[in-house]
């Protein structure tokens, strides 16, 4: 790995990537457990390969842990959550659409909860349009729809960060979040994009990976900027929590119990 690279993936992201491939896999069912193969249903002992493929196919999984996923969100949110009166209004006015593409707050809620529970945690960034230039006025901003917006990010695009204890308190310092995307290729084609949002306290910077056609990867600098804010402008959100931004899947032990009764049926 290179170390000066914004595609860099510390450890503690890779130590935990394993435990949210499992949870893909099982909560997708029963098409993604079996497309595995021997991960989740191995060979017996002197089995032969037709005979395995058989069984194969004939597997069928059981999602429970899908299922209680959706139980325990369902009865989270069994009543949606709402605003209290206090709020100022031009916040409540971004509750009816958080994300700035139409979600409304309560949903976003839902959705990010869902995430954390499904992975071990995730984070909401709330993000801001880049300046409109000098002498733009409030109603200029008002007219480009410039205005904050909550961003949800889950726990696998979370790839880098860094606490420093600044002041007697530990402080995030840097943050790398991965983004992809698909974006139109020709008159009727498409790509997938990758990027690397790089957030310190007071400034960002994306990177887009670039392959070239001898294999070779580059991150080149789209954009970058400045912000007025001494942190990072993020809240984690935890299910079940083993340190800064480390969690494990709230549901891990149903899954392995599920995979248990797979291999067995």
């Amino acid at each position: 790995k290179d170390k000066n690279s914004p595609a860099y993936h510390n450890k503690a992201h890779d130590a935990m990537e394993g435990t949210w491939d499992l949870m893909d896999d099982v909560c997708e069912g029963t098409l993604a457990v079996r497309s595995q193969g021997r991960v989740y249903l191995p060979m017996e002992p002197a089995e032969d390969v037709r005979e395995y493929e058989q069984r194969l196919r004939r597997a069928l999984f059981f999602n429970a842990t899908d299922r209680t996923l959706n139980a325990l969100v369902g009865m989270v949110f069994r009543k949606e959550p709402k605003l209290s009166d206090d709020v100022p209004s031009p916040i409540a006015a971004l509750w009816e659409n958080i994300d700035n593409t139409g979600t409304h707050g309560a949903v976003f809620a839902k959705e990010a909860f869902a995430s954390a529970m499904k992975y071990g945690h995730g984070l909401i960034y709330v993000d801001m349009p880049p300046p409109l230039g000098p002498g733009a006025t409030l109603a200029d901003e008002r007219l480009a729809n410039r205005r904050p917006y909550w961003v949800f990010y889950e726990a696998d695009q979370i790839v880098n960060w860094r606490y420093e204890s600044i002041n007697g308190q530990s402080v995030l310092t840097l943050l790398v979040l991965e983004e992809e995307s698909t974006e139109p290729d020709g008159l009727y084609g498409e790509e997938e994009v990758c990027r690397y949002r790089v957030l310190r306290p007071g400034s960002w910077q994306l990177y887009r990976e670039i392959k070239s056609i001898g294999g070779k990867v580059e991150y080149v600098l789209e954009a970058e900027g400045v912000t007025p804010l001494s942190v990072i402008p993020v809240a984690p959100i935890y299910s079940r929590r083993t340190g800064d931004l480390t969690s494990t899947p709230f549901l891990l032990d149903r899954a392995m119990l599920n995979l248990t009764h797979y291999q067995k049926y």
